[in-house]
C-alpha cells in the first residue's frame, strides 16, 4: 500500500491501494500494472501500462482518461465509476439506465457523446459528463443518424424527412440545414467543415463543405448506409445497401471525386483510421472487410459472422468488432 499524499510522479508496480491524493502524474509504461484501488484525487492524467482484474476503479476526480495496454484506449472517469471502457482488457462494463439504439458517436475525450434513443422514442440523447446523464435537447423525429467532433463542440443529427439539425455548443441548442430525405447515417470531419450524409429509400447522399450551411447531392441513388470519412475529410466512404458496393471519394467529397468500389454486400459497419489510409468495413452474415489504401482495394478477414458494428484507433493499430448476440473481437 501506499498511504499519504504523492506530490511527485508515482513510478513503479502498484499492486494494493494508493490512498491519499496524487498531485502529479501516474505517468508512462513505467507505473506499471494497478491491480488494486487508487483512492483520492489526482490532478494529473493517469498512465498505465496494464489495469488487470479491476472490478472497480474508484478515482475521485471529474474528468480525467487512461491508456490501457499502449493501445490509446479510453476510459471515461466521472465520480467513482467507470463508465465506459474500449480495450480487451476490459473485465467489466457498466451499464447506463439510459436506452439507445441505431447510432451513438463521442467527442476525442469521451466527456460529449450524443446518441439515437428508446428511452425517449425517435428522439437523440446528448450527454456533457461522460455518458452519466443524458438530455434531449432537440433532435427528434425517428433520429438514425449521428455525428460530433473530435472536441464535441460541434454535433449532426439525422431524421426521417426532416432538414440536417446541427449544434454549435456542445449538442446544447440545435439548428436546422440543409433537405428534407429519408436520412440514414452522417459523418464528419474534425472540424465540421465536412459533412456527408446518407438516405434510404432510393435517397441521394448529400455533402457540405462550409460547415453544413449548403448542401449538394451526389448522384447515385439507391439505400446507403454507413459513412465515415478522414479526421480532414479528404477521404470518404459510404456502405451500400443490398444491390450496391460502396462509394469512395479521395477528394473531401466533392460530387465529381466518387468512386465505385467492391461488391453488392450486406454491408453494416465501417471506421476510418484519422489519415483515410486504413478502413474497415463489416458484412452482415458474411466477412471483415480492410483497406489499406484509402478503400481502393478490399480484403476479407476472419470468417463469417453476424457482425454489427466495428472501431478502430487513429492510427488503425487496434481494431475491435461486435457480433449480433455475441461477443466482441479484436
Amino acid at each position: 500500500q501506499i498511504v499519504g499524499n504523492v506530490t511527485g510522479n508515482l513510478r513503479g508496480n502498484v499492486t494494493g491501494e494508493v490512498l491519499g491524493n496524487v498531485t502529479g502524474n501516474l505517468t508512462g509504461a513505467v507505473v506499471g500494472n494497478v491491480t488494486g484501488y487508487l483512492i483520492g484525487s489526482v490532478s494529473g492524467n493517469i498512465t498505465t501500462s496494464y489495469i488487470l482484474n479491476t472490478t472497480t476503479l474508484n478515482v475521485g476526480i471529474d474528468s480525467s482518461f487512461i491508456n490501457i495496454g499502449n493501445q490509446s484506449s479510453i476510459v471515461n472517469i466521472t465520480g467513482n465509476t467507470i463508465y465506459n471502457i474500449y480495450s480487451n482488457f476490459a473485465n467489466t462494463w457498466t451499464q447506463t439506465i439510459y436506452n439507445f439504439n441505431n447510432d451513438i458517436a463521442l467527442s476525442s475525450t469521451g466527456q460529449y457523446q450524443i446518441a439515437t434513443a428508446t428511452a425517449n422514442p425517435g428522439n437523440a440523447g446528448v450527454s456533457s459528463n461522460y455518458g452519466v446523464t443524458w438530455g434531449y435537447p432537440g433532435p427528434s423525429g425517428f433520429v438514425y443518424g449521428v455525428a460530433i467532433s473530435s472536441t464535441g463542440e460541434y454535433q449532426v443529427a439525422v431524421a426521417a424527412n426532416v432538414q440536417v439539425f446541427i449544434s454549435n455548443n456542445n449538442g446544447s441548442s440545435w439548428y436546422r440545414r440543409g433537405p428534407g430525405a429519408p436520412w440514414n447515417k452522417v459523418a464528419m470531419s474534425s472540424t465540421r467543415k465536412y459533412i456527408t450524409a446518407t438516405a434510404n429509400f432510393g435517397g441521394q447522399p448529400y455533402i457540405s463543405d462550409d460547415f453544413g450551411e449548403t448542401w449538394n447531392a451526389i448522384l447515385y441513388g439507391g439505400n446507403w448506409g454507413r459513412v465515415a470519412m478522414s479526421s480532414d475529410g479528404k477521404y470518404q466512404t459510404i456502405l451500400g445497401g443490398g444491390s450496391t458496393g460502396l462509394l469512395v471519394s479521395d477528394n473531401y467529397g466533392a460530387t465529381a471525386s466518387w468512386i465505385a468500389r467492391d461488391s453488392a454486400r450486406s454491408w453494416n459497419a465501417i471506421s476510418i483510421s484519422s489519415t483515410g489510409q486504413y478502413q474497415t468495413a463489416t458484412v452482415s452474415g458474411g466477412k471483415i472487410y480492410v483497406s489499406t489504401d484509402y478503400g481502393v482495394t478490399w480484403n476479407p478477414k476472419d470468417q463469417d459472422r453476424n457482425w454489427t458494428g466495428v472501431s478502430i484507433s487513429s492510427t488503425s493499430q487496434y481494431q475491435y468488432a461486435c457480433v449480433n448476440g455475441g461477443q466482441f473481437y479484436a
